[in-house]
């Protein structure tokens, strides 16, 4: 069998080198054939210094004579001064192949254990992706490899010499990486947005809900505020910033599951969970939940280490996830039940620990006089906010779990077929959880904060960041599952989906890491903030009314006109208990802010009517992507 193997090896190897001999270089493009089916292109348009180069499926079955064409130019034209130069390739072919020949190298090592069978398939594979795919790319190489060399890992021999810190370190700078592919995109959400302004605000020297008011709790406020220190006004830093409370949390779930041993189910889980966070409906970094979930984090680190816990520590931990997420007060009691149930003594000393970061910013708001406003935000509005009828609600918790997994295999069907493993698997613990013969839980905590995950998606809805409680619990999970099971089953399929979102995200982050010091050429708000600053004379004295792309306060350093923050914010009834307790319409909203004279209107007529035409004011309109334009409001 090896001689087979052997043979086969040089084979592949010869076609190897024939197919590089003839492969597309972009840097060399004079070089490559035409194909024979398209008309003859003028070779003279190859050396134009405004060139535009694109990849073209062509079609090969049942027309078998496009063969010809693959790995050369199918066809080229020029537009303006700017030529366009057309590659052909077939990636749905390769794409298949790709899925089958993958499954068979780990079915054929599973069973036989020839390593050299890894390499046979890996070049195969390589020489089907030179000859079917118009491109040459160190990187993708370096990932078909890695897909090829995905069965070592079922070999628990293998995975047991396997330095656990190096997997950490490789694991943090993939989650890192992957995450900058949202590096070029300005706007993420309102929320994030409004954030900022507020952190700003505070930076003032106004205490949160004193000038602005937003439906987050205060110590959100004072987390942007640090982060618009240490940006200095660079958006861009920012952006990096608010990467650190995923790979915080990335380095608490290591530390979590390491203590239990099983080191293919800690690759498995750390992986599971960096593939999900990259993508943005789940894990985009700056929303409220992964601040509020460091704290949670560390608690069931510290719970599940068992050696010394300082309750009263623990206590602090989840006041500051309240004050970061009104809805982790569910994890706050599912904490509560876990400890009366294991240390019933330390309840007092938990209590106390919670209330201490409470009663010292109810003492702050006190001595300025703003105990009102500052229970009003935290108590009265929230729970007026989050008030739907028991049907609304129970019909919102079933599409919070069906919405994700859709969501899942439509981005990755390798990790979506991971996720509803671990979800049946939690599901048989549930159902077994008074058997004898169960599996245990190897983390004790985690059924009380999953209860605690799923009630507060059940009370206070889904949404995209919400999720992240969840999903880190449900990593969490795959610690109880058989090691042996994860090595031979999950594991790979983790692997494969890994890679395969490295490979179809690694071209734009390292395009934006390339491209740092010119990406805010590409913001758009920014630039439009910046030519009102220098053509319209707005500074940080000028009244800005932001009732849409209140980023741009950000850019600005202005606060927002109106008291409350958030544009859509402005006109729910259940936030405007401060300013509108009338329940005005939204005219009558706009038309009460028309009477502080704002220098600067940011309103869009498609969210709302009022704003196709303000009198005294002139609109400027800066063009955006696909033919849009954003309308800026500015006074005569």
């Amino acid at each position: 069998m090896k001689k087979v193997l052997f043979l086969v090896f040089l084979l592949t190897l010869f076609f190897q080198v024939f197919l590089l001999n003839n492969a597309i270089s972009k840097n060399s493009l004079s070089k490559v054939n035409t194909c024979s089916v398209v008309e003859k292109i003028d070779t003279t348009l190859l050396n134009s210094e405004s060139l535009i180069i694109s990849f073209v499926d062509i079609p090969l079955i049942p027309e078998f004579e496009n063969i010809q064409c693959l790995n050369t130019i199918y066809g080229a034209s020029m537009n303006e001064g700017v030529v366009s130069i057309a590659l052909a390739q077939n990636k749905v072919i390769y794409s298949y192949a790709l899925v089958i020949l993958s499954l068979v190298n780990f079915i054929f090592y599973f069973f036989r254990k020839e390593r050299l069978s890894l390499l046979l398939f890996f070049l195969v594979t390589l020489n089907l992706y030179i000859f079917l795919v118009a491109e040459n790319s160190i990187a993708e190489t370096l990932i078909l490899a890695g897909i090829f060399l995905v069965p070592l890992i079922t070999d628990l021999e293998i995975i047991e010499k396997v330095n656990m810190n190096f997997v950490l370190l490789g694991v943090l700078l993939f989650s890192f990486f992957l995450q900058q592919v949202y590096l070029s995109k300005e706007v993420l959400g309102w929320e994030v947005s409004t954030y900022l302004s507020m952190g700003q605000d505070i930076n003032r020297g106004n205490l949160p809900y004193e000038s602005q008011y937003e439906l987050r709790p205060v110590l959100l406020m004072y987390i942007y505020s640090v982060i618009d220190l240490l940006s200095n006004g660079d958006y861009r830093i920012v952006k990096f910033l608010q990467d650190i409370p995923l790979l915080v949390l990335t380095i608490l779930m290591f530390s979590t599951l390491k203590q239990k041993g099983k080191k293919a189910n800690i690759i498995a889980a750390l992986l599971v969970y960096t593939s999900i966070l990259s993508i943005e409906y789940y894990g985009a970094t700056g929303v409220t939940e992964l601040y509020a979930l460091l704290p949670i984090a560390l608690a069931i680190y510290l719970l599940e280490k068992k050696q010394n816990t300082n309750f009263l520590f623990l206590g602090i931990l989840f006041s500051l996830a309240t004050l970061t997420n009104h809805g982790t007060v569910l994890f706050f009691i599912a904490a509560t039940f876990y400890i009366y149930s294991k240390y019933k003594n330390q309840l007092t000393r938990f209590f106390i620990g919670f209330s201490i970061p409470h009663l010292f910013f109810l003492l702050i708001y006190f001595i300025n006089d703003l105990l009102r406003v500052y229970l009003t935000a935290n108590i009265q509005i929230p729970l007026g906010y989050t008030s739907v009828s028991f049907g609304e609600r129970v019909s919102n918790f079933l599409n919070g779990f069906i919405d994700p997994f859709k969501g899942l295999y439509s981005y990755n069907i390798f990790l979506s077929g991971v996720a509803l493993f671990i979800a049946g698997f939690i599901v048989y613990l549930s159902l077994n959880s008074f058997r004898k013969d169960s599996l245990p839980n190897a983390l004790s905590s985690l059924p009380y904060f999953f209860v605690g995950g799923i009630l507060h998606m059940f009370i206070i809805g889904p949404a995209p960041g919400r999720y992240n409680f969840l999903i880190y619990l449900f990593c969490l999970y795959i610690i109880n599952i058989q090691e042996n099971i994860v090595a031979k089953f999950l594991l790979p399929l983790v692997v494969i989906a890994s890679l395969s979102i490295l490979n179809n995200d690694y071209e734009k982050s390292y395009y934006n890491l390339q491209n740092f010091e010119t990406l805010e050429e590409n913001y758009t708000l920014q630039q439009i903030a910046k030519d009102l600053q220098v053509n319209y004379d707005v500074d940080t004295n000028s009244k800005v009314l932001a009732l849409d792309h209140n980023l741009i306060l950000y850019y600005l350093d202005v606060p927002n006109l109106s008291y409350v923050n958030h544009p859509v914010l402005m006109f729910l009834n259940e936030v405007n208990l401060f300013d509108n307790p009338e329940n005005k319409t939204k005219e009558e909203i706009f038309n009460e802010l028309m009477l502080k004279e704002p220098d600067i209107i940011l309103c869009n007529e498609e969210l709302y009517s009022f704003c196709e035409v303000i009198y005294d004011y002139s609109r400027v309109e800066y063009p955006i992507r696909n033919n849009n334009s954003i309308p800026i409001f500015i006074k005569d």
